[in-house]
């Protein structure tokens, strides 16, 4: 009884805001637009009711953006159609499976949002919106688009800029795509194996996204994307890269975390505009010499972290392996952010001082017993992780580091003392202890200033401080806490 009784209070509540809709030639009043507006915000409100409520006021303000994202919709209400100025329509997170004809009404849209949903077949209606420039379908189980006849209309070929096809299903490349004129990004995953051997055909792409596939390898033709700025080939199981490689000169950015490289080819050097490299999580067991000609480069990551989508999806994550890193790598002067965490390294060279750019500086998890003392040229280094290595004792260069204003050191099982000259560290705002068997706070951190951060260990190790050492540290203000 009840049920049917919130039924039918829907109904009449629906009726209502028909009564009230806004026609060609009715002037809305701010009532009705408020009434509308507070509608469509109220997140407690039942979700057809809201829904019906944002339609009503794009209708009553002739806003050209809709949003009927988490409305848990079916299908696109026909009231959205009539909108018939509308430029933007965001209907993702709903339960839609397919569009209706009746879309091509909408001749002014320009972006369509129709991610996480239920889409099976990417439908081909999408593609006769004539002013489609953005198509957002991401996270929905697509496996492949609806069947295109010779005669069919499409001009969104002509006009869309960008495909966003991420965490779908799709087992291969589809062709039509390669009918896009004005394409400049395209996204689309996660099931393919292959490219096909004419990719290089989409000449005028800017940014191409095939993470999170199951390609094995690249087609000499990649080598023809030479407008190509940005590529994400991370979480697909590369383990070389063509020669032809090397004449996308204007990449700027390259996305290889997770894959099984072991080497890079010697085209690599011609990606002189490369300033973005990740390769975190494959099988490189020696620095790539290649990479120290990149003097362009000011982000490279090739360390190992945690790979649990790898994993999910039934693979071996993969662990780089280096033992060094060559004298070369002080070329890279223009180097901001380095991330080598969770390798085997024993030492840095003596020119590693030569990256006066650093900025960011991630060694956790290696074998490092001491730091060369050119590390103290590194002034512009801010944030610092040498924790869970081997050094015996705090090393002393690293107070030469003036704009150091995070740092993360020790090992497990030890508690080296800190220096005196720490107190030089003026600008450290954030200390990081975790790990280390203190059994009261080092003397030289009493000095540190209001508001810095100091963790010291897990809740354990800081219980069992003294506590006249937490209640001085608390009355300048010196946070402590467990990690």
């Amino acid at each position: 009884m009840s049920k049917l009784y919130s039924t039918i209070v829907v109904s009449i509540i629906v009726l209502l805001y028909s009564s009230l809709a806004y026609s060609k030639t009715a002037t809305p009043t701010e009532e009705q637009v408020a009434h509308a507006h507070a509608d469509c915000k109220n997140e407690t409100l039942d979700a057809k009711l809201r829904a019906k409520a944002c339609i009503d006021e794009a209708r009553l303000t002739r806003s050209d953006l809709l949003s009927l994202a988490k409305m848990e919709l079916d299908t696109i209400p026909e009231e959205v159609i009539e909108l018939d100025f509308l430029v933007k329509l965001d209907v993702s997170n709903n339960n839609i499976h397919s569009l209706p004809k009746d879309l091509l009404r909408l001749k002014k849209l320009k972006e369509l949002n129709l991610s996480l949903n239920k889409f099976e077949v990417l439908p081909k209606i999408v593609f006769s919106l004539p002013k489609l420039q953005y198509l957002l379908m991401g996270c929905n189980q697509i496996v492949h688009v609806e069947e295109i006849k010779k005669s069919d209309d499409l001009p969104a070929l002509k006009s869309l800029v960008e495909i966003n096809l991420a965490s779908n299903q799709f087992t291969e490349f589809p062709q039509l795509f390669f009918r896009l004129r004005q394409i400049d990004t395209l996204r689309i995953g996660n099931k393919i194996t292959r490219l096909p051997a004419n990719i290089g055909d989409l000449t005028g792409i800017h940014c191409l996204d095939l993470s999170e596939n199951e390609i094995t390898e690249l087609p000499d033709s990649i080598g023809n994307l030479r407008e190509l700025r940005r590529l994400f080939l991370e979480g697909n199981r590369l383990t070389r890269l063509p020669e032809s490689f090397g004449k996308q000169q204007k990449l700027k950015a390259l996305y290889l975390d997770s894959n099984q490289l072991e080497r890079l080819p010697d085209s690599f050097e011609q990606l002189q505009k490369l300033a973005w490299l990740e390769m975190n999580n494959n099988d490189f067991d020696h620095f790539p010499e290649v990479l120290s000609n990149l003097s362009k480069l000011s982000v490279l990551a090739l360390g190992n972290k945690d790979d649990f989508l790898t994993i999910i999806r039934g693979h071996d994550p993969r662990q780089n392996k280096l033992t060094k890193l060559p004298d070369s790598i002080g070329n890279l002067r223009w180097l901001s952010r380095l991330s080598l965490q969770g390798n085997r390294l024993t030492s840095l060279p003596e020119t590693f001082g030569e990256l006066r750019n650093l900025e960011t500086l991630d060694l956790y998890d290696n074998r490092l017993e001491r730091l060369p003392q050119s590390f103290g040229k590194l002034q512009r280094l801010a944030f610092l992780e040498i924790h869970n290595n081997s050094f015996d004792h705090f090393p002393e260069v690293l107070c030469e580091l003036n704009k150091l204003y995070s740092l993360s050191f020790g090992r497990r099982g030890t508690a080296p003392p800190l220096p005196d000259s720490f107190r030089k560290l003026g600008n450290l705002r954030t200390l990081d202890l975790e790990g280390n068997q203190y059994k009261e706070i080092p003397a030289v951190l009493f000095h540190a200033p209001p508001s810095f951060v100091l963790m010291i260990g897990d809740e354990e190790t800081r219980r069992n401080l003294p506590k006249e050492q937490i209640e001085r540290m608390k009355a300048k203000h010196i946070i402590v806490s467990d990690i």
